[in-house]
């Protein structure tokens, strides 16, 4: 995700804090601020303006903490179940785990949606649990502090458990629907679900005067519409394969092959990415456009093709199409190559063909939904 800052990883997970998320700190820290002072202030006692802005940063820090816990959880329910986790993505709005692979069984789906909000919910009521306990004890920062930070955890547990898609009870609603609907018709219910209470958030949002829900009513009507659309792309793909949709195999780089003729190729067949195969017919990698332009032009000469090129692994022609989509998302290429079972390659898989593959299809599918039964009388 862009302008999003590295954090470190965990178990292999990327952890990454979006910059969005630096706006919380003004919006929240004087109200966190603000409640301390208040606090102090019936008891007479006026805070200075270095305490109360410290208090509302740490609790900032403190919610920051709580976010993290509760997409680890998804993260690390993901990766002990079959799933594929590429990252941690904190934004002002809340987190996001970017999944690779969701695990395969509906119900493990639906746990790795219900494990955050749970987390959540167990975060808050222990520190409600300790705030009760130091009542009356002294240390009144602490326990106001311990006090507010698990009845946000409590909420942002029970708010996500809203059967809004792509929130987390969206998802447990979509695991549930589908061993009786199918994936994609699942996914269809769920996003509609889901736009509608986007449209109740977005409502309360302005009426109440309450951006933050509007911005996550937003967040939740593109998302459902994003889900919905892959749901719709993998109805399609899912039962072709690879060497069905793969282009022919032209305008393939030697690895020898000077930068100046590569330019001349690209021109020529107007691509923005070529493969680049061995003298044994095997793929080695792409070189893009993109990478071509960096390198100065006094170099084009000289500069061999295999200084340049990005290695990629093939795909096979058996892998059906969804997942080939997925392979060349992760990839971030406009195409990948395609080999045979000998590890010859074949043609390419390009975002061109796979829209083409899908529009062909979708074309099929209305005709033979309005195509006039011969047999019936006009």
């Amino acid at each position: 995700m862009r302008w999003s800052l590295p954090l470190g990883r965990i178990r292999g997970i990327s952890l990454k804090l979006h910059v969005s998320f630096l706006l919380v700190i003004p919006l929240l820290a004087p109200a966190f601020a603000a409640q301390l002072g208040a606090a102090l202030s019936s008891r007479g006692v006026e805070p200075g303006m270095g305490l109360l802005l410290g208090y509302g940063v740490l609790m900032v820090l403190g919610l920051f903490a709580s976010v993290l816990l509760h997409e680890l959880a998804h993260a690390l329910y993901a990766l002990s179940h079959g799933g594929r986790v590429s990252g941690i993505t904190l934004m002002m709005i809340g987190g996001v785990t970017q999944l690779e692979e969701s695990p395969k069984r509906p119900r493990d789906e639906a746990w790795m949606a219900l494990v955050g909000p749970l987390c959540s919910l167990v975060l808050g009521a222990a520190l409600l649990g300790l705030a009760a306990l130091l009542r009356g004890g002294g240390g009144m920062l602490l326990q106001l502090g311990l006090f507010t930070l698990g009845a946000m955890n409590l909420g942002l547990g029970l708010f996500n458990l809203l059967p809004a898609f792509p929130m987390d009870g969206g998802r447990i609603l979509r695991a549930v629907l589908t061993p009786r609907l199918g994936a994609a018709r699942a996914t269809r219910v769920a996003s509609r679900v889901g736009q509608a209470f986007a449209v109740l958030f977005g409502i309360l949002g302005l009426v109440t005067g309450n951006f933050l829900l509007v911005l996550v009513a937003l967040f939740v009507l593109m998302g459902a519409a994003t889900e919905a659309q892959q749901a719709g792309l993998r109805e399609v793909l899912e039962p072709m394969r690879v060497g069905e949709l793969l282009d022919p195999p032209t305008g393939g780089l030697r690895p020898d092959d000077t930068l100046e003729l590569a330019l001349e190729s690209f021109t020529l067949r107007r691509a923005v990415a070529l493969p680049v195969v061995d003298d044994d017919g095997r793929a080695m990698g792409v070189l893009t456009l993109e990478r071509l332009r960096r390198v100065p032009s006094k170099l084009l000469p000289t500069e061999p093709v295999v200084a340049h090129l990005q290695a990629t692994d093939s795909l096979p022609t058996s892998l059906d199409g969804w997942e080939g989509l997925k392979r060349l998302s992760a990839a971030r290429l406009p195409m990948l190559p395609v080999c045979d079972a000998e590890g010859t390659w074949i043609g390419n898989l390009s975002q061109e063909s796979l829209g083409r593959a899908v529009e062909l299809a979708r074309a099929q599918g209305e005709h033979r939904i309005n195509r006039p039964n011969r047999h019936q009388p006009a």
